[in-house]
């Protein structure tokens, strides 16, 4: 009886403690995340423990009858800031449109992340809030 009583506290701690893995492990900013508000689509890596950031589009591009397309990197740098909890703090410029904005990505929950884009644009106060949500390769 003992015994079973041991193996049951064992087996409910391992559930807890997997639970609790897998709920940390949804709970991620990596993986590629897009939004109607935008045409494109934004991957979020680590690459040698440091955060990586891509922001593209594809576009269609039509030859000899078949029609494909290419991928478009955004013309903005996007350099990493800060981390903690849920939040992750970035600097975006783009020199051409005179465009300098603080981007926090915030996630709500581990499929829907909010990136608000606070900053200036041609001199002027910009401020932005776009909705993604995480492509699913499941």
């Amino acid at each position: 009886m003992r015994y079973k009583i041991k193996t049951l506290i064992y087996v409910v701690i391992l559930a807890l403690f997997l639970t609790d893995s897998y709920a940390q492990e949804n709970k991620d900013f990596l993986g590629s995340w897009s939004s109607g508000e935008t045409n494109y689509v934004l991957l979020i890596k680590k690459e040698n423990n440091k955060w990586v950031f891509i922001n593209y589009r594809f576009e269609p591009i039509y030859k000899n009858g078949w029609k494909t397309y290419k991928r478009i990197i955004t013309p903005g740098k996007e350099t990493f800031v800060s981390e903690k909890n849920l939040e992750i703090i970035n600097n975006y410029s783009i020199k051409d449109q005179n465009y300098y904005v603080t981007l926090t990505y915030n996630l709500l929950t581990d499929k829907v992340m909010q990136a608000n884009f606070k900053g200036k644009l041609d001199n002027k106060p910009y401020n932005k809030t776009i909705i993604y949500r995480k492509e699913n390769n499941e």
